[in-house]
């Protein structure tokens, strides 16, 4: 007997909401999402996939493992937030999935110097 798809991929948190100070280093991995299927085999294996492409220079998503990477350096005082919709999707046919929003926070080091007015 096989297995029916009748399960989405359900998210382990409603969102998702990491903090990256602005001096993190490229390649760093910031943050890990997790979704499970209650499905068996290909019905129940989960991939990942950001829907939106803003920020897709800045961090990367992989697939398998649901762990956000920062790919290029930050600036808090350009960006303070990252906000990605993110897909998980079972392999079964039909596949299901299920979306949550991931906020990224850029944390200000004050790296730089104050302005005095005049």
């Amino acid at each position: 007997m096989t297995d029916t798809n009748d399960n989405p991929p359900l998210w382990s948190a409603p969102t998702y909401s990491f903090d990256i100070p602005e001096d993190t280093s490229p390649e760093h991995a910031v943050g890990t999402l997790k979704a499970t299927d209650r499905d068996k085999d290909l019905n129940g294996h989960v991939t990942y996939s950001i829907l939106s492409d803003w920020g897709d220079d800045v961090f990367s998503l992989n697939p398998e493992t649901g762990i956000f990477t920062l790919t290029n350096t930050l600036d808090y005082e350009s960006v303070q937030h990252y906000i990605f919709v993110v897909q998980a999707q079972d392999m079964g046919v039909p596949s299901l999935s299920s979306t949550t929003t991931v906020y990224l926070n850029v944390v200000d080091l004050n790296d730089n110097a104050r302005k005095i007015p005049f």
